[in-house]
């Protein structure tokens, strides 16, 4: 099932950082789309719902690249 889950990031601190960290999610294997909200301070990623036990770790990884304080926490 095909769901999209929410991310609060922290310490990314201009946009073109964000760009960056949303180009490198949107290249993750099983990504459907990802994007980020930059002054909302959030990364919405859709995939399939199976796929981001191993989604999540490579997105922190991707973003952690960019801005290595950054971290990725889900909206409930």
């Amino acid at each position: 099932m095909i769901i999209t889950k929410t991310y609060r990031f922290t310490d990314i601190d201009c946009p073109n950082c964000a760009a960056k960290a949303e180009a490198k999610i949107q290249k993750i294997r099983g990504v459907q789309a990802a994007s980020i909200a930059f002054f909302a301070q959030k990364v919405t990623i859709t995939a399939d719902e199976a796929d981001f036990a191993t989604i999540y770790p490579e997105a922190v990884a991707a973003v952690k690249k960019i801005e290595p304080d950054c971290e990725l926490v889900e909206v409930k």
